[in-house]
């Protein structure tokens, strides 16, 4: 008889963690922490071992709320690295590049500062594969259907 095979994928996944479920002055146990945040046991065992502070001399092991809330935070920062004008992310390359013909499509939407938002959508010069990025036009810059374009 053969094993059954898992359903789905398996993968590693980046999470965000919902922060504002821990409570700043409560202490949590690896189990307590994995519950609240729907993860294994093993991956906040694993935090320990790259670096969450545990309360001292406490067995089972205890983390206070807020180092465990900053902890998680700095893990996020880490991993987010903002893109440069002309970059996007190529999510079949898994890294950042720059494409070849892009186009500006306007998505008429406002963002903030009253900006028009626009969507950039171009290829991969690695693999060919789609790149979109969504941005504002900079401000002073006229937008193709604005009607006051042509008004001065």
């Amino acid at each position: 008889m053969g094993r059954a095979k898992r359903a789905g994928p398996t993968r590693t996944m980046k999470r965000t963690y919902r922060l504002n479920l821990i409570r700043a002055k409560r202490s949590y146990s690896v189990k307590d922490a994995s519950d609240l945040l729907e993860t294994h046991v093993r991956t906040v065992q694993g935090w320990i071992k790259d670096g969450l502070k545990v309360l001292e001399g406490s067995r089972p092991y205890l983390m206070m709320g807020h180092d465990l809330k900053a902890f998680l935070t700095e893990k996020t920062r880490k991993r987010k690295r903002p893109l440069a004008e002309g970059e996007f992310y190529c999510f079949r390359c898994k890294a950042v590049v720059t494409a070849v013909q892009v186009e500006r499509v306007e998505t008429g939407k406002v963002m903030g500062h009253g900006q028009v938002g626009v969507a950039l959508k171009g290829a991969c010069a690695a693999c060919g594969g789609k790149v979109n990025r969504f941005s504002a036009l900079p401000k002073g810059a006229v937008s193709a259907t604005d009607p006051q374009a042509g008004a001065v």
